[in-house]
């Protein structure tokens, strides 16, 4: 088996993973101000949301909503940039070996 489609398979877990993590820190937020709150992940297909069962009372509940937006949808895109990169470098490298038999 090819180890770009291993890697791209992993790289798809990995996002998984990632969204997972940052919905849960939208959990968390709205559990420290005592709101409960679900994750709905195929419901708002392809995006995915975290819905309290109120708004957020104060300032610094909303900041930490868009502290976590922020940071996480940096990060993910940058982790997808690099994982795409690596993922034509790992096709580049296996079409070269293909050459060599031919």
């Amino acid at each position: 088996m090819r180890i770009s489609i291993i890697f791209m398979a992993a790289m798809i877990v990995g996002l998984c993973f990632f969204t997972y993590l940052h919905e849960q820190i939208h959990v968390n937020i709205f559990n420290d101000y005592d709101i409960n709150s679900t994750v709905e992940y195929f419901s708002h297909f392809p995006g995915v949301a975290t819905i309290g069962e109120s708004a957020c009372p104060t300032e610094t509940c909303k900041l930490s909503h868009n502290i976590n937006d922020i940071i996480g949808y940096h990060l993910l895109s940058m982790y997808f940039m690099i994982g795409l990169g690596i993922f034509f470098i790992l096709i580049y490298m296996e079409m070269k070996d293909d050459e060599q038999y031919f």
